[in-house]
């Protein structure tokens, strides 16, 4: 864990961002070469709570001996369940609004709101800890598009 936050932006990175993209999703049952789906949730992007979303965990071997693998997690935040958030956010901001017409282009825009959080582990089966992870959550509102990404490597 000292390699990990030994400088003070690499600790704000890890608080800045759920510590358990860490953990690969060991535990569940992912065979080789198939798709797993269920639902999920994730944190709500406005604080407080969570959201549902799709997750889709898809494996693959990355060495002909079966000693290490790599899972992909796919996840979306289900459309409604946003839309719904949303509507509740909005709702005392409409009402404070002195004008409706930019509390409606704010509805508009969060109605088109598409959050994906994608994930890449690479696993050594022998460790419980993965190799390497790749986070990367993109953002699209009305046209525009924001990309976060993490990446961690182990280091021994």
């Amino acid at each position: 864990m000292a390699q990990l936050t030994g400088t003070d932006e690499r600790l704000l990175s890890v608080a800045a961002r759920d510590a358990a993209v860490l953990y690969s999703p060991l535990g569940g049952s992912f065979p080789e070469g198939e798709t797993v789906r269920m639902t999920s949730s994730m944190p709500s992007p406005f604080g407080g709570g969570s959201i549902q979303s799709t997750m889709s965990i898809s494996t693959r071997a990355t060495e002909p001996a079966g000693a290490a693998m790599e899972l992909q997690v796919d996840e979306e935040i289900d459309r409604a369940a946003l839309a719904e958030v949303t509507g509740e956010l909005l709702q005392p901001m409409i009402q404070a609004a002195g004008r409706p017409e930019a509390a409606e282009e704010m509805r508009k825009a969060l109605a088109s709101m598409t959050l994906r959080r994608a994930t890449t582990y690479r696993v050594q089966l022998s460790s419980s800890w993965a190799q390497h992870v790749h986070w990367q959550q993109t953002t699209e509102v009305t046209g525009r598009q924001r990309v976060d990404s993490l990446e961690f490597k182990r280091t021994r």
